[in-house]
């Protein structure tokens, strides 16, 4: 997506998400977002008496959030379940982890399991997967062509169709994988149609930029934005009260782009977001040669400092992590 993103932010809510009730607030108050087309049917009871029966259609919107948010919001649901009407009943909502924040605990999961200050000295887990990936295509140097019985006509692969490529990549993925020694477990999910997968796909990211490349998750925006709004707050010094933080929350729209404008007019520079990626071929080739003749032993190598390293989900229970994502996907 390349076009500019349309922004409207929708304000503050002084709540906290800790508490059950404020948490329900919360989700209300998201609700009233949510399309739907009004219809009351009339029903005869057994009695003979009429009764309007809510049968509102709602276009499910998604509520994106960080793992705990999402836990939250879903209780919040489950606590109405037993409303009368769909928009009671929080039909129209549906909570999703957004794309940042996974990324975040993805990474504090590794930081936690695979590193130590002790290691700098070892080589990199990086360095033992390529090992790995040369000694099953039966290469010495990474300049050298894989060995023609694993993969044949290497040089042609090119020229296949995707399909062919990518189950032959499929292949080799999964001989690495048994030789790391991880498992894998592979999940059923429920069907969505069309217009579910289009919002789980088109959703998760914003432009803000309006320029090819400059996608970035929703999570990531709003803490741009939750970083404006509180120097804009603290701002506010004496002046802090409830309806002008909502003046602010509600101008974020127009604060971001008026103080990128300044910034530009004035040339001040802003600090960039990434890091220059220094470039680790030769770095990579001298890790390989050492690796290589010593990665075919077996797993009875340890490094000094990991002396005993554990599967992130050794604990996990894969029957209960079955029936929880059949319970959220239903």
């Amino acid at each position: 997506m390349s076009s500019k993103s349309l922004v409207v932010p929708l304000g503050i809510l002084l709540k906290n998400e800790n508490k059950a009730s404020d948490m329900i607030g919360i989700v209300n108050h998201i609700h009233h977002y949510v399309p739907a087309v009004p219809d009351i049917q009339e029903q005869v009871l057994s009695t003979g008496e009429t009764v309007d029966v809510d049968q509102t259609s709602l276009h499910t919107i998604l509520f994106g959030g960080d793992q705990l948010t999402c836990a939250r919001a879903r209780s919040a649901i489950d606590n109405k379940l037993n409303s009368q009407t769909p928009h009671k009943r929080f039909m129209g909502i549906e909570p999703v982890i957004e794309d940042w924040h996974t990324k975040v605990n993805f990474l504090r999961v590794i930081w936690k399991y695979y590193y130590n200050p002790k290691s700098s000295a070892e080589h990199v887990i990086e360095s033992h997967i390529v090992a790995l990936a040369m000694n099953i295509l039966g290469m010495t140097n990474a300049d050298q062509a894989p060995d023609s019985s694993i993969l044949p006509d290497a040089h042609l692969l090119w020229m296949q169709p995707d399909d062919f490529r990518t189950n032959v990549l499929k292949m080799l993925t999964l001989r690495i994988v048994d030789e790391l020694s991880l498992n894998f477990n592979n999940f059923v999910y429920k069907d969505t149609d069309d217009k579910e997968a289009g919002q789980l796909i088109w959703g998760r990211f914003i432009n803000v930029k309006g320029q090819p490349g400059h996608n970035i998750p929703n999570d990531l925006h709003m803490e741009h934005l939750n970083r404006i709004l509180k120097q804009s707050i603290s701002g506010l010094g004496a002046n802090k009260s409830a309806s002008a933080m909502q003046r602010v929350a509600q101008a974020l729209g127009a604060i971001s782009p008026f103080l990128r404008n300044f910034d530009e007019e004035c040339k001040i520079s802003q600090l960039k977001g990434v890091h220059n990626r220094q470039k680790a071929e030769q770095d990579m080739k001298i890790l390989l040669t050492e690796l290589a003749p010593i990665v075919s032993l077996g797993h009875s190598r340890r490094h000094k400092t990991f002396t005993n390293p554990r599967d992130p989900l050794h604990m996990l229970s894969y029957s209960e992590l079955n029936a929880w994502i059949e319970k959220h996907i239903t």
